[in-house]
């Protein structure tokens, strides 16, 4: 587990989990890599066994969920191992071989070490709820609102969706959906174009300008490829704005035979 953080890390292309639709998501790529890190170092520290072991056939058992759910959506590459082509199978064949292991080498069961984990873990929940309620209030207090705190402190002054889903379709049919996009900056934000090719384009809107801390909507559109299955592509759009000229996100589809053109 810790090895294959490592390579995620070092390459950027590798995964705990397929990078696929929402699972594509960077908040979850990055929780999935910690929770292996974590995971990993704690079951070679040998500390709280019973606990750990508790945790592996969870985390185990979720990536069988997602590796067999893609499997039986016909997606041909899950996207574990990178630039590495592996089938969903193959990957549910390995998380199930883990759990068979665990169960085979299991420790023996303790309940004390939950006992030993829980207080901590209390002491630890109630700090960290207190702590995000004074961030809370200093944030409306001084920006008005959550993301708009995010906004300022991180630089993204235009937020979009981070994964936009189009639903699913058949090949060649064309995907649409609108997405709002926010500007939280007190000067206007034009966006003057975007992702622009043979399947993909961001928007037939733009250019279009975004007043200060004001909203637009524009369309997304998506022509389904001939491949079955799960896809993820990824888009930009492009600013005026010095501090953010480009704006990646993603966009996801689940392209389906069209049974209506299938000859018996």
């Amino acid at each position: 587990m810790i090895g294959a953080a490592g390579l995620k890390i070092y390459g950027l292309t590798f995964s705990a989990v397929p990078p696929i639709g929402w699972l594509a998501s960077p908040s979850v790529q990055i929780l999935a890599v910690l929770w292996e890190v974590v995971l990993g170092c704690w079951l070679i520290s040998g500390q709280l066994r019973s606990v750990a072991w508790l945790l592996a056939v969870l985390t185990f058992t979720m990536f069988a969920v997602v590796s067999g759910s893609l499997g039986l959506q016909g997606v041909a590459d899950c996207g574990c191992l990178g630039v590495i082509s592996s089938s969903p199978w193959y990957a549910f064949g390995f998380d199930i071989f883990a759990i068979v292991l665990l169960g085979l080498f299991r420790p023996v069961w303790d309940l004390s070490e939950f006992d030993m984990l829980l207080k901590p873990m209390l002491r630890l929940s109630l700090g960290g709820l207190t702590l995000a309620a004074v961030l809370v209030a200093l944030a409306y207090t001084v920006y008005g609102s959550i993301p708009t705190t995010v906004a300022k402190l991180t630089g993204n002054i235009v937020d979009v969706p981070s994964y936009v889903d189009l639903g699913e379709g058949s090949p060649k049919s064309l995907l649409e959906k609108d997405i709002q996009i926010r500007n939280y900056s007190n000067m206007p934000v034009r966006l003057i174009g975007g992702t622009f090719d043979c399947s993909c384009v961001t928007s037939s809107d733009l250019p279009i300008v975004i007043g200060p801390n004001g909203t637009a909507t524009i369309k997304i559109k998506l022509r389904v490829p001939d491949d079955f299955g799960q896809l993820t592509r990824n888009a930009e759009l492009w600013t005026d704005c010095d501090y953010q000229p480009i704006i990646r996100f993603q966009i996801g589809a689940f392209s389906r035979p069209d049974t209506q053109n299938t000859q018996p």
